[in-house]
């Protein structure tokens, strides 16, 4: 379905649009944790979910690409774009933990990360208004779609709304994994989770690089790690705020408080 709608809108346009189908089984299950008060597990599934797409889905994309096809190109200019934003994305994520740092019995730690999480929603929206009116993502489009546009939308929404559906079974489970396991909390939130809820991505990515369309998968890959920086993170994060929880971006205060426990 990725790669029939990257016929009809441009591997660019495609590529965000397979990311935001595949984030928001993430967003639905942060939320859901959130709900359990599970913020420690959240924070570790955001951040593992940017390194696996990140790093981990452009790495195999880029291997099996390499080994099936011996050039290959893609945009140079959405790769910058997207590592320019990550860039952004990560000085907002580390100013609370700096800051708590700097100033360890400070209670503004809330307000920054609220007022981060905003700033980094509305650069969000400015991106996807240059993804969209730049006037280079139809032309891309260089082969005929087999599936119109609207059939193609509709099965993956409905494959959205099937993951998400299983999310709170996934969330209700990572107790019982832990009881029965003895795995760490974390080790499940940064490893386990991002690679289960990303996989449909995964294999959406390394399918197109097999078949020469680096373009998709290398911006399907940027593409979701960037929508989960800036888009997911800032949403859970005012999600926490309207549920009355802490989920805040500063892990320093949460590890000094986890040394003090122990």
């Amino acid at each position: 379905a990725a790669e029939q709608l990257s016929m009809h809108t441009g591997p660019t346009i495609g590529a965000l649009v397979t990311a935001t189908f595949g984030n928001a089984p993430e967003l639905v299950l942060s939320i859901l944790a959130l709900k359990k008060d599970k913020v420690e597990l959240v924070q570790a599934s955001l951040v593992g979910s940017m390194l696996s797409t990140l790093v981990l889905m452009t790495g195999v994309s880029l291997l099996v690409g390499g080994l099936l096809h011996r050039d290959q190109n893609f945009s140079g200019t959405y790769v910058v774009s997207n590592s320019g934003l990550l860039l952004v994305s990560c000085m907002a994520l580390s100013l609370p933990t700096m800051y708590v740092y700097l100033v360890p019995n400070t209670h503004n730690d809330l307000k920054m990360s609220y007022a981060a999480a905003l700033m980094l929603a509305l650069v969000y929206l400015q991106f996807l208004y240059h993804q969209t009116t730049s006037g280079s993502t139809r032309d891309e489009a260089e082969e005929r779609a087999h599936f119109p546009l609207w059939v193609l939308l509709g099965a993956m929404l409905g494959l959205t709304l099937l993951m998400a559906a299983h999310s709170e079974l996934l969330v209700r489970s990572v107790e019982g994994v832990v009881a029965s396991t003895g795995l760490n909390e974390h080790f499940i939130g940064v490893i386990l989770l991002p690679v289960v809820g990303n996989s449909a991505e995964h294999v959406v990515a390394i399918t197109a690089a097999a078949r020469n369309r680096i373009s998709l998968a290398v911006g399907i890959a940027f593409a979701s790690c960037t929508q989960i920086a800036v888009f997911v993170v800032p949403l859970t994060v005012l999600a926490g705020w309207l549920q009355g929880g802490k989920m805040d971006r500063s892990e320093e205060r949460r590890v000094g408080e986890t040394g003090r426990s122990r």
